[in-house]
C-alpha cells in the first residue's frame, strides 16, 4: 500500500495526461488529442478545487489527531480533508470512463470497469496508511468525478476538434499548472 499511494499522486497522473496528449499529437490521433485535453483539465480543476477546500477547513491528519493511527507514508502538509490523490485519481478514472470505450475484437466495454477499481485502491490506501479519514477520501471521489463530468461537458460544448483548438487548450492548461504548482508549494 505505501508504495501504490506514494507512486500514484496528482503530479504523476497529470504528467501521465501531458505525456498521452504529446504522444497523441505524434501519432495526430484527434480523438485522443480530445481525451488527454479533459484528463488535463480534470486533473487542473480538481487540483483547483482539493488544495482550496484543504486550505479553507484546516482539517488535520488522523495521525495527528487520534492515538492509534500508524503513518506509513510520509506528508506534505498537515492538512487532511478532502484526499487529494483520491480526488485526482477520481478525475482520471471518471475522465476515461466517460470518454473512452475499449474495444476487444467485436466487443466494446467502457473503461471505467478497468479506471475505477485503481482509483478505489488509491482511495483505500490512503485510509491504510494513515493519512486520510474515509470521509476524506469519499469527498475526493465526489470531487474527482464532478470535476471530470463538468469538464467533459464543457470541452464537448466548446472546445473545437481541430489541432489549433487544440494546442491553444493546452498552452492555457500548461499555464495554470504552473499555478497550481505556485500554490501546493506552498500550502
Amino acid at each position: 500500500m505505501p508504495i501504490f499511494t506514494n507512486c500514484v499522486n496528482d503530479f504523476f497522473l497529470l504528467g501521465l495526461s501531458i505525456f498521452i496528449f504529446a504522444l497523441a499529437i505524434t501519432l495526430n490521433k484527434h480523438k485522443l488529442q480530445r481525451i488527454s485535453v479533459y484528463l488535463i483539465l480534470s486533473a487542473i480543476i480538481s487540483g483547483i478545487a482539493f488544495i482550496t477546500i484543504k486550505i479553507l477547513t484546516g482539517e488535520l491528519r488522523p495521525f495527528l489527531v487520534l492515538e492509534n493511527v500508524n503513518q506509513l507514508v510520509s506528508v506534505g502538509s498537515p492538512l487532511t480533508f478532502p484526499s487529494g490523490h483520491t480526488t485526482s485519481a477520481f478525475a482520471f478514472a471518471s475522465t476515461i470512463a466517460l470518454t473512452y470505450k475499449i474495444k476487444i475484437k467485436n466487443y466494446s466495454f467502457n473503461s471505467g470497469w478497468i479506471a475505477y477499481p485503481i482509483a478505489i485502491f488509491m482511495g483505500v490506501s490512503r485510509i491504510y496508511v494513515g493519512v486520510h479519514y474515509p470521509f476524506d477520501v469519499l469527498v475526493g471521489a465526489i470531487i474527482g468525478f464532478l470535476s471530470a463530468y463538468i469538464m467533459i461537458k464543457l470541452g464537448d460544448k466548446y472546445l473545437k476538434d481541430d489541432i489549433y483548438s487544440l494546442r491553444v487548450a493546452v498552452a492555457v492548461i500548461l499555464i495554470l499548472i504552473l499555478y497550481i504548482c505556485f500554490i501546493y508549494m506552498n500550502i
